[in-house]
């Protein structure tokens, strides 16, 4: 059936997408430590990639007979109403060690952060993992939308739907246009997949462990991302390996038994799949993408979509039903 494209703002309550940010762990500025615990604190300091570390940290009763989690969502600190002066004084209290994870989002909230560190305080430095090579088209939609209903957008979807906007098409008309700008743009991959690695050996350098090598020899083998910066169970594991041995080996103990815990947990966990980006079939051939499957279908909040769906609503600026992650 043909539908007319619009190119309205879809403003409904009941539909749309994402806020403005991440939705931020932080109902108010403490949540998971109480400033009045008796134990000391671990900060975790991250973004998205630490979210369920935190979460389940606490659910060991080896690690969490010794130590009190909080979690400080780095997105946080730019929305209104979260920045750090809504903090209050002795918020860091109690803090002993801090998860910090290193990357090159909002250096003015990080320089905060270590002011507000108390002294002494055990530092253990981790890098934020990211693959802008596999998605080179993902950007925030421009179009007006009081949901953001396509934040984690497709650049080319979005100038595609500006430029039909209020003309008759097909839903194979907008598919067929699509795939045919978007393999003319295609940006040298080989190129982009070089300066990703440099990001990841940048912020190797800053962190207490390496990621690079582990992205470089697994990412075409087994997918590691559902976007550029949303991480499966097997790269969540890695980090967490990594910062819990080197965490509980005191004055804190049991790094091998918490870690044991944590992954029996997790053995059924996917990993940061509520909002998946469809992979480009150009990009999979160039990159040489193993895990690729075209047939498959991509989480979008409560939705399954393939990559035709998904392109085609994204042009369309398609309303949905959203939920909470």
């Amino acid at each position: 059936m043909d539908k007319r494209l619009g190119n309205e703002s879809f403003g409904d309550e009941n539909l749309g997408g994402e806020s403005s940010a991440d939705p931020s762990p932080l109902a108010a500025p403490a949540v998971t430590a109480s400033r009045r615990s008796a134990k000391p604190v671990l900060l975790i300091y991250a973004n998205c990639q630490a979210d369920h570390l935190a979460k389940v940290l606490p659910r060991v009763p080896e690690a969490a007979d010794q130590v009190a989690v909080k979690y400080l969502f780095i997105h946080s600190l730019e929305e209104p109403g979260l920045t750090w002066d809504t903090y209050p004084s002795d918020y860091l209290d109690g803090v002993t060690c801090v998860w910090e994870q290193i990357s090159e989002a909002f250096p003015g909230p990080r320089e905060e952060l270590h002011r507000r560190l108390p002294s002494g305080v055990r530092r253990i430095r981790f890098p934020a993992l990211t693959a802008s090579m596999i998605w080179p088209f993902a950007a925030p939609d421009p179009r007006p939308s009081k949901r953001n209903l396509y934040m984690y957008g497709d650049s080319i979807a979005a100038r595609l739907g500006m430029r039909l906007a209020g003309k008759l098409v097909t839903d194979d008309e907008i598919f067929e246009e699509y795939m045919a700008v978007s393999s003319r743009r295609m940006p040298d991959l080989d190129r982009r997949l070089e300066l990703e690695e440099w990001a990841w050996r940048k912020r190797d350098l800053e962190s207490d462990f390496a990621a690079a090598d582990y992205l470089h020899a697994n990412f075409r083998r087994t997918q590691l991302f559902y976007e550029p910066g949303r991480i499966t169970r097997d790269p969540l594991l890695y980090l967490m390996s990594q910062l819990v041995l080197a965490t509980f080996d005191g004055p804190w103990s049991g790094g091998a038994e918490i870690l044991a815990a944590l992954q029996q947990l997790l053995r059924y966990h996917v990993g940061y799949d509520t909002i998946s980006q469809p992979v480009h079939p150009m990009v999979a051939e160039r990159l040489k993408l193993h895990w690729y499957d075209p047939e498959a279908r991509y989480r979008w909040f409560a939705h399954d979509w393939s990559f035709r769906e998904w392109v085609v609503r994204c042009v369309r600026f398609t309303p949905y039903v959203a939920t909470l992650y």
